[in-house]
């Protein structure tokens, strides 16, 4: 994980030329830590608010920038340790609980036994907003400078269940694997560390809005057969 961390970490493939005009805080290789978690959650990419934001009064940012990779790694690894941005997990807490927190056996946070990762690890930002700003050129050279970070990732971790969260995210991995998606569905999926992965599809909802009784339901009962 050491060598994967390390590249990923110092990776600057995205802080040059016209990119650079949009990514201004150094890559994240996972929030929280992914070893030995049965689901992991790929989601679009960091929000900047995770390096400017300081969480429930805390004196510092969510993220910090600067430091040696060490430093970075532990600091993202303990992420849900701390104090952290609610406002976009709190929306997929509730896809664990339930039956699921008997399933996976967390006891104060979901984040003890799911770990998330990003498809494109450096966070963006334009005059308009985030990653959804982007044009669409600036987008797929993102992608095509991260995917094979992220396939590393899932290579190492080997999760029985993948929850691709957004609809870039769901786009990408519909047209890697070569399944058709709606909102919400799942699908299983041949990888190249399992014939058999639950590949589960969900669109993230804006700002505080959360996921219908629908998306929950369907999500939770999902992941449930795939853990089981």
């Amino acid at each position: 994980m050491q060598t994967l961390a390390s590249q990923i970490l110092n990776c600057r493939r995205c802080r040059g030329g016209e990119l650079g005009e949009f990514v201004y805080y150094s890559p994240v290789y996972s929030f929280g830590n992914p070893k030995g978690k049965k689901i992991i959650v790929v989601a679009h990419n960091p929000s900047t608010r995770e390096f400017e934001d300081s969480g429930k009064g805390e004196p510092r940012p969510y993220l910090i920038n600067e430091g040696t990779v060490e430093e970075r790694l532990n600091d993202q690894l303990t992420y849900f340790d701390r104090p952290y941005y609610e406002n976009f997990f709190k929306k997929l807490e509730t896809l664990f609980e339930g039956e699921n927190q008997n399933l996976l056996g967390w006891d104060i946070s979901c984040w003890e036994t799911v770990g998330f990762l990003d498809f494109t690890k450096c966070s963006t930002r334009t005059e308009k907003g985030q990653w959804r700003t982007l044009k669409p050129r600036f987008r797929e050279q993102m992608i095509r400078n991260c995917e094979g970070y992220l396939l590393s990732q899932l290579e190492v971790y080997k999760p029985k269940a993948i929850l691709a969260y957004g609809a870039f995210v769901c786009e990408w991995f519909g047209d890697k694997f070569g399944t058709p998606y709606s909102n919400p569905s799942a699908s299983t999926i041949k990888t190249d560390y399992s014939n058999s992965v639950k590949l589960i599809f969900l669109y993230q909802r804006q700002g505080r809005q959360p996921h219908s009784s629908k998306e929950v339901t369907f999500v939770r009962s999902e992941l449930a057969k795939a853990i089981k």
